[in-house]
């Protein structure tokens, strides 16, 4: 919540009752930005997806960063940029 706070991102927060198939997911050109602990096994998971990272960010909290536009991952630790890994993003979204 600090950075998000810190860097002005708006917060969407969805009513109890929606359901997963009302919402439109089509993501536009921008960032998603996720709070991650890094465990012992150096695994960055996001959405089930896991990223090896370095040692370095072991046992650290890190801001994992998914580009839509250019369908990368970019992982910081306190605003430095640790690793990028490629995260590419289906152009097309259909839901039920």
């Amino acid at each position: 919540m600090q950075h998000v706070t810190s860097e002005g991102i708006p917060i969407r927060r969805l009513d109890a009752s929606l359901k997963l198939k009302e919402v439109d997911l089509t993501l536009t050109d921008g960032y998603v930005h996720l709070v991650r602990f890094i465990r012992s096994d150096c695994l960055l998971n996001i959405f089930g997806e896991k990223f090896k990272v370095p040692k370095e960010v072991k046992y650290e909290y890190v801001i994992a960063t998914i580009c839509t536009k250019i369908h990368t991952l970019q992982v910081r630790l306190d605003q430095q940029l640790v690793t990028t890994f490629e995260y590419r993003i289906p152009i097309l979204y259909e839901h039920e």
